[in-house]
């Protein structure tokens, strides 16, 4: 509903000031939009995290850190899954250092 709400207003803000830009910056009127373009190609870039070959939990802890939320609700959610036998958990040994993996069942 916010989401909405924001698209509206911003389409509206656009309709209503775009022919005053157009006629103050005439031909270079879209350069306005090509910064807002970049500015938000860099926001996405530097701010949020990449997620290609990442498991959920991976992304989960990922979000989890960025804002300084404790781990309990990874803890909560991966029992969660567990329980539901959608998350499956294989723990060994390799050079003297144990590692977990975590692998969840995937609807796709």
């Amino acid at each position: 509903m916010i989401a909405g709400t924001v698209n509206w207003l911003a389409n509206f803000a656009v309709g209503l000031l775009f022919p005053f830009i157009q006629e103050a910056l005439q031909k270079f009127a879209f350069l306005l939009f090509v910064v807002v373009c970049v500015a938000g190609a860099v926001y996405l870039l530097l701010v949020l995290p990449e997620t290609k070959n990442k498991t959920f939990m991976e992304i989960s802890q990922s979000f989890s850190k960025m804002n300084g939320v404790s781990d309990q609700m990874d803890t909560e959610m991966q029992n969660a899954l567990e329980r539901s036998g959608r998350l499956q958990t294989n723990t060994y040994t390799a050079n003297g250092i144990k590692h977990t993996d975590t692998e969840m069942e995937s609807s796709f």
